[in-house]
């Protein structure tokens, strides 16, 4: 059985629950949510200023640059300013397809002594490698299983949560596969699913219906 079930998992390891305090419950400290096909471009647009901003802010203005942040330095100081105000705990859920970045996420948890709880797995269809199309729900699961127990995305930092599992409407058989995949991780390691679901109003209900019937934990 895995130690998730009895101790929260961090980047730095594990703590008692009691230690989390006041929580962030979906975050994203390092991300890109740049698409494949932007990221092919190779193309950051114009850089940030005062007369731009809201342009870039309200999609006005094409801005790959606008959809990544990898600053491990500036992610300490926003972060630092989260706890000078008493907050304790952060849940990090960039996962597969928005490029996790687990050693930088134990670097900010390490420059703040902020807890920084991990997720793991893949993001909506789009942003997912084309090589996930033909790999199987075993296949799935052993990875997550393997980011909890283990280690994620080539490291030895562990993932807390499984998520956010991408979900979109209408939800895609690849999406599919991935949750199912989800969901035996979580039956063999204990960690707690989290969802991003797609726009349509009923896919939350949609997809706690599919946990449940698939054997998963919903409470």
């Amino acid at each position: 059985s895995s130690d998730v079930c009895s101790s929260d998992l961090t980047v730095r390891g594990l703590i008692d629950p009691s230690e989390l305090g006041q929580t962030l419950m979906h975050e994203h400290v390092l991300w890109d949510l740049r698409t494949p096909e932007i990221r092919a471009k190779n193309d950051l647009g114009p850089e940030l200023n005062m007369r731009n901003i809201f342009q870039m802010a309200y999609g006005e203005t094409y801005s790959p640059r606008n959809m990544l942040f990898d600053d491990v330095a500036i992610a300490i100081d926003e972060l630092q300013m989260m706890r000078d105000v008493g907050g304790q705990t952060v849940v990090e859920l960039t996962c597969g397809g928005i490029r996790p970045d687990p050693k930088g996420l134990a670097q900010v948890s390490e420059g703040t002594s902020v807890n920084i709880v991990m997720g793991c797995g893949y993001y909506v269809e789009e942003y997912q490698d084309p090589k996930n199309h033909k790999r199987s729900v075993d296949d799935f699961a052993r990875e997550m299983a393997s980011q909890v127990l283990e280690g994620a995305w080539g490291t030895n930092v562990r993932a807390g949560m499984i998520g956010e599992i991408g979900c979109q409407t209408p939800w895609t058989a690849l999406e599919r596969r991935v949750m199912e995949g989800a969901i035996v991780a979580q039956q063999e390691t204990g960690a707690a699913i989290n969802v991003h679901p797609g726009r349509d109003p009923d896919q939350p209900q949609e997809g706690a219906d599919f946990i449940a019937a698939h054997g998963g934990d919903i409470e």
